[in-house]
């Protein structure tokens, strides 16, 4: 269940800002959970939150790991850690918005702004408000004056670098190793939208005709609620074929076929039907979770 709801999540993050929820939460904890009283100037606000959303970036690293999580059933756990670094980034970047809210406008609540696109601009560039710099926290020297805006600087870039080269890395990855890519790929679909939705897909996705091998066709595939249902032809006469020997061998190679293990173990069913060239009917291989665990 767990798992079902960690790939869930992440198909709903690849689709929309649903990752951005957790961070959200976080803030919106801080601002209910914590009494600020204390104030930072605008570059300590800038340094210190640009740090915070690079250490957020780096959850991004959990992507290296993603297509082995999904097919060894460990998703769970990298969006269990993301969201836990997710919160915990936006707790703080809600603290330190407080205490900018404190210095520019004598109001904590004004913490909200920073997390509205464009009105966080009136957050970050409004100058102190008299009276304000005895409450102001010193924080790190490297975080003040012109090195504050330089740290400031490297860590934004940073954070929208990092994430953009370990895509590149994943991709790279995911074309080294097809197989369990299409395999990861296809529970992800078929967590969300059923054995019936995957079949249908693959019903539109499918060309045919389309050659298989040199002496296989795929003439037609489809989808029958949660049945597949596929017709190959086979160029040679159904009686120089040993049917008992070949259809075995279908068995195996399907069994063993990981684009569609996802489908077969969420309870969905696929027919191999097979003719010769003269269109006489060889036989026909059902392919279920059952029958590949007694293969």
């Amino acid at each position: 269940m767990i798992e079902n709801f960690a790939l869930h999540y992440i198909v709903a993050s690849t689709e929309n800002a649903v990752f951005l929820l957790p961070v959200l939460l976080g803030a919106i904890t801080a601002g209910m959970a914590t009494r600020i009283k204390t104030s930072i100037s605008r570059v300590q606000y800038f340094a210190s939150s640009a740090s915070v959303s690079f250490g957020l970036s780096l959850t991004s690293l959990m992507g290296l790991n993603l297509i082995d999580a999904i097919t060894n059933n460990y998703a769970a756990l990298i969006v269990g850690i993301e969201i836990a670094v997710s919160f915990v980034a936006g707790f703080f970047l809600c603290i330190l918005a407080k205490e900018r809210g404190n210095d520019a406008y004598g109001k904590p609540e004004y913490a909200a702004l920073a997390f509205i696109p464009l009105f966080n601009l009136l957050l970050l560039f409004a100058p102190g408000k008299s009276g304000t710099a005895r409450s102001r926290v010193e924080g790190f020297p490297l975080f003040s004056g012109l090195p504050g805006i330089g740290v400031g600087i490297a860590f934004l870039f940073l954070a929208i670098i990092v994430p953009r080269s370990i895509e590149e890395q994943v991709a790279v990855e995911a074309e080294q190793d097809l197989a369990r890519t299409e395999y990861a790929f296809d529970k992800l679909f078929v967590s969300t939208s059923g054995v019936r939705g995957a079949f249908l897909h693959w019903e539109r996705e499918m060309i045919t005709p389309s050659t298989i091998d040199e002496i296989t066709t795929l003439i037609d595939a489809q989808a029958d609620g949660e049945v597949m249902n596929m017709i190959f032809s086979i160029n040679a006469s159904a009686e120089d074929i040993d049917t008992e020997i070949f259809l075995d061998d279908v068995k195996s190679n399907a069994c063993g076929y990981m684009a569609f293990s996802p489908v077969i173990d969420a309870g969905g069913t696929v027919n191999y039907s097979y003719y010769d060239a003269e269109d006489a009917y060889i036989g026909t291989v059902t392919i279920t979770k059952d029958v590949c665990e007694n293969a």
